[in-house]
């Protein structure tokens, strides 16, 4: 709006100063009011529609043609409704000549300014994408290099994790090696659980995942480990069957269930020994199933353990609508099946 009226007082002066006349207001307001749609229409309406045409060269100079005649129109009716017989009296070739002259300049003129302003509202208007583009683009880097940091750190903690477990293996051999003759069992039950740790602690594949037949291992070794420890008076039974060595699954799901066992279960039951049975069918379903009757326990109820959830969250991560987990917690027994569709 300031830059409107410093521009209508500029030409309003120029005028007086250089032909000594003075319009009058209702002149002033008409014709500036339609100076300024021109200009708008212009700058708003044919600059961007012709531009953004498949043929701009073609399409924009009849939209400026066009415009052009609209407004010698709508000039020449105004005039003729101010009725000022000096400008209305086009009966002569000299004054049709002076209105198309003056008026066409007048609409070029109005026409070029919009012009340079479109431009210029252009050019800042891409200055500003171009400055979003770098900032974002600015802020890409900047995550790349966190993310770069991160994986620095992750990956020095990871080579600490694989250097303080290979300390650890080594003083569990030495103790293995040093009692074996005295104390077999125990030296037995150091390498014992030295594989279940080797387990836990090993590289997976990219994908996260190992053999079914490797975490099998695991949980044979894993009731070794407790049948050493109650000196052989656990009365449980594992079973497998299927192709376990050709079906992958991700680490510590069925240990973890089979540790669960352990925790809970009353094992010295001769008549009702526990049961483990993994199982793959030939469309690579596993099937995991434990059954155990309950150890002695007091007047609370059992909460459901943190390894069955922690277990639940990972099967929901890695096979979300593929897996089915269903827990009978009776009276005097745990029953347990666990569903996966490996593929």
């Amino acid at each position: 709006m300031g830059g409107w009226l410093l521009f209508i007082a500029y030409e309003i002066g120029f005028i007086s100063l250089s032909t000594q006349t003075q319009l009058a207001l209702k002149e002033l307001v008409v014709y500036y009011a339609l100076n300024i749609t021109l200009f708008y229409v212009h700058a708003l309406l044919i600059m961007p529609t012709g531009i953004a045409s498949r043929r701009p060269y073609l399409l924009l100079p009849m939209l400026i043609l066009a415009e052009l005649l609209i407004y010698l129109l709508i000039k020449n009716q105004l005039d003729r409704w101010l009725s000022e017989p000096s400008i209305t009296d086009r009966s002569s070739y000299l004054a049709i000549k002076r209105f198309l002259v003056y008026n066409t300049f007048r609409g070029i003129y109005i026409s070029g300014i919009a012009t340079l302003y479109w431009a210029i509202r252009r050019m800042i208007r891409f200055i500003r994408i171009a400055h979003i583009s770098e900032t974002e683009k600015l802020k890409v880097l900047k995550d790349k290099a966190e993310l770069e940091r991160d994986l620095i750190e992750a990956q020095n903690a990871h080579l600490r994790l694989q250097i303080n477990p290979h300390f650890l293996f080594n003083t569990l051999n030495f103790i293995h090696n040093t009692y074996y003759k005295t104390a077999r069992e125990a030296s037995e039950c150091i390498v014992l659980l030295a594989e279940i740790l080797r387990f836990a602690l090993e590289d997976q594949d990219k994908d996260g995942k190992i053999l079914v037949s490797h975490e099998a291992e695991q949980i044979v070794n894993f009731i070794e480990l407790n049948q050493v420890r109650y000196d052989h008076t656990l009365n449980l039974r594992f079973t497998t069957d299927g192709d376990l060595h050709r079906n992958r699954l991700i680490p510590l799901i069925l240990l973890t269930l089979t540790e669960n066992v352990f925790k809970h279960a009353y094992l010295k039951d001769q008549q009702h020994p526990a049961t483990i049975h993994l199982s793959i069918d030939a469309d690579h379903t596993l099937h995991f199933r434990t059954w155990n009757i309950k150890r002695q326990q007091s007047a609370v109820k059992r909460l459901r353990s943190l390894g069955i959830d922690n277990v639940i969250k990972r099967l929901d991560h890695y096979y979300p609508d593929q897996y089915q987990l269903t827990i009978n917690n009776r009276e005097d027994t745990y029953e347990l099946h666990l569903t996966v569709h490996l593929c």
